[in-house]
């Protein structure tokens, strides 16, 4: 893999390696409030699931990972994996 190059100049903005414990996080706290939501109106016979529009990865700017950068002439160093 000593050759081994990106092949679009893009990167993420921290030196943080995954945002997997972040969206986790998110995921699991999403999934808690629609089963609260869903709690109070599962008793009823009429009962039919509203719509939720939240996102699992809400708030993803406290995240390890905030965001990507385009390197318009990016070095050799930055262009390695």
């Amino acid at each position: 893999m000593s050759r081994s190059k990106r092949q679009i100049q893009i990167t993420g903005i921290t030196c943080a390696k995954s945002d997997k414990d972040d969206k986790q996080r998110a995921a699991m706290r999403e999934r808690k409030s629609v089963n609260d939501k869903i709690k109070v109106h599962a008793a009823s016979d009429d009962f039919e699931l509203p719509d939720y529009f939240a996102h699992p990865r809400s708030g993803q700017y406290s995240f390890a990972k905030d965001g990507k950068y385009f390197h318009a002439k990016p070095s050799p160093k930055v262009m390695r994996k």
